[in-house]
């Protein structure tokens, strides 16, 4: 089986990803965006993506080099696209398919199983399997009262201010492996770690940038900032004239209320976290910050509402 090339997710690093998706070009699995190919059954596709999915638990070095950091954003990027063409090419439509790390689904309108509410698809996961960023209970709900609580993901598709079905690829990435960005920090939840003592680690290194930052030529800070939701990639067939994507996410770990300042040990300086919506551009391997961002400074683990004009990898990113 495919996945056994990646199983060792303690020693798999970028190569890996370029085996792997080399193996999915040799089977007709394009790593170019858009390309159309042949029909694949639900079963190869679960195959594909548990191999994906141990890369996505793999623990990669990104290379401070910023041409280190390009090529291996081609790479991944390529295995991106590879996953979007699996979700728009397997044979069952409007079903969430699974794997821990990753999950695809292709919306297609007026046809069974489509979402029932008109140009909205929320998905839902208990708190454990987003704490533990397992996404194999994650189910495509229904948008109701009694699912507020475990939706963490919400994508509304638009015609200007109308709401409009489209047919469309979504894929679910827990963490940002695949979307190396030299200026993104990790601090590794452990799976029995409670959000407040993740808050604490990544405080802590706060606190260690804004002391050991130096000025650059600009004079601005150089600021650590830290991918703080799922990764969500949204690629719409056809999308109309004056498209809108609103896309709602609940962030991974619920930093407070972001109101609160933190006292530094920098010459008494404070840092307040915030949160921007932001879309990954593999070509300068880095995230941009190029949506509207809207969501309550005193209760941010409600969700961050990102309105967007495009359609790419999007996550919610957290800095001081």
């Amino acid at each position: 089986m495919m996945e056994q090339l990646t199983e060792d997710t303690v020693t798999n690093g970028i190569g890996d990803v370029e085996a792997v998706s080399n193996v999915l070009n040799s089977i007709g699995i394009s790593d170019e965006e858009g390309a159309s190919g042949n029909t694949i059954d639900e079963e190869m596709t679960k195959n594909i993506l548990n191999t994906v999915s141990n890369l996505v638990q793999s623990d990669f070095k990104v290379s401070d080099d910023e041409t280190e950091s390009k090529s291996a954003s081609k790479i991944s990027g390529s295995m991106v696209n590879q996953i979007v063409n699996v979700a728009k090419n397997t044979k069952v439509k409007n079903k969430i398919i699974k794997s821990p790390r990753v999950a695809v689904i292709a919306i297609t309108k007026d046809a069974e199983g489509e979402p029932e509410s008109s140009g909205i698809v929320t998905f839902t996961l208990p708190k454990d399997g987003r704490n533990s960023k397992n996404l194999q209970n994650c189910e495509v709900g229904k948008s109701g009262e009694d699912e507020r609580e475990t939706t963490f993901l919400m994508i509304e598709t638009k015609n200007g201010e109308k709401n409009e079905k489209v047919d469309m690829a979504i894929v679910l990435i827990t963490d940002s492996t695949l979307m190396p960005d030299t200026k993104i920090s990790i601090v590794k939840k452990e799976d029995a770690e409670e959000d407040k003592e993740t808050v604490s680690k990544i405080l802590d290194d706060l606190k260690k940038d804004m002391n050991d930052a130096t000025k650059a030529d600009g004079g601005e800070l150089t600021k650590k900032t830290y991918v703080n939701s799922f990764i969500t990639e949204v690629k719409v067939e056809n999308p109309p004239e004056d498209f809108k994507l609103n896309l709602f996410m609940r962030p991974s770990i619920d930093i407070g209320d972001t109101n609160s300042s933190l006292n530094t040990e920098a010459g008494g300086k404070r840092v307040q976290v915030s949160y921007v919506c932001a879309r990954y551009n593999p070509e300068e391997a880095n995230w941009v910050n190029d949506c509207e961002t809207v969501y309550d400074t005193a209760r941010p683990a409600d969700g961050v509402l990102c309105l967007c004009t495009h359609n790419t990898s999007f996550a919610v990113l957290m800095s001081a």
